[in-house]
């Protein structure tokens, strides 16, 4: 995947930037444990990472997921977040769900909400889809805000939907509908 907006360039990461995904995990790691599964430590070593992103490059072969990790266009050697479509599914589904990370030295700048903007016009216009899923923990605001900017609509609770630091959490389900109108 490659997406360009103003400020981003948004693409799939190749061998060399293993070193950069591997800065961005350790920089944030307090700061995204809170939002993520528990992690051991040999999820930080390049051999793990480079091992996520071989399995990243043959769900975007295979049409799957699409994971684009966010560089500023002034300094396009740093990871600062990725976004990305997972469990995509063909035929009359035609749906994925909507993840995103964002480095903490750049949040509340409308970085996750540009990106969005891209990634959704890439799922709806080039993937044909119909629709788009985010889930979100009740206590993460931040993330609401952005799915309402970007008029997801809020469907429902999943109760005990995903472990995250060690505890079943709930989740918000959010849903956009390709309505064939631009964001």
């Amino acid at each position: 995947m490659f997406l360009e907006t103003e400020r981003l360039i948004i693409r799939s990461l190749k061998a060399e930037d293993i070193p950069a995904l591997q800065d961005y995990y350790i920089r944030n790691r307090d700061f995204l444990q809170p939002w993520e599964p528990l992690r051991n430590e040999s999820y930080y070593s390049r051999e793990s990472l480079a091992n996520m992103v071989k399995a990243e490059e043959i769900e975007e072969i295979r049409r799957k997921a699409f994971r684009g990790y966010l560089f500023l266009k002034e300094t396009s050697q740093k990871i600062i977040g990725f976004t990305g479509l997972t469990n995509i599914q063909s035929a009359y589904d035609q749906s994925a769900r909507v993840g995103y990370k964002l480095d903490k030295q750049y949040i509340n700048k409308g970085y996750i909400t540009e990106a969005l903007v891209s990634l959704i016009s890439f799922g709806f216009q080039t993937e044909s889809l119909h629709r788009l899923e985010a889930h979100v923990m009740p206590k993460n605001l931040a993330s609401q805000r952005v799915m309402e900017k970007l008029h997801f609509k809020k469907e429902g609770v999943s109760l005990h939907f995903r472990k995250i630091n060690g505890a079943w959490e709930d989740h918000i389900l959010y849903a956009l509908i390709n309505s064939g109108v631009e964001i």
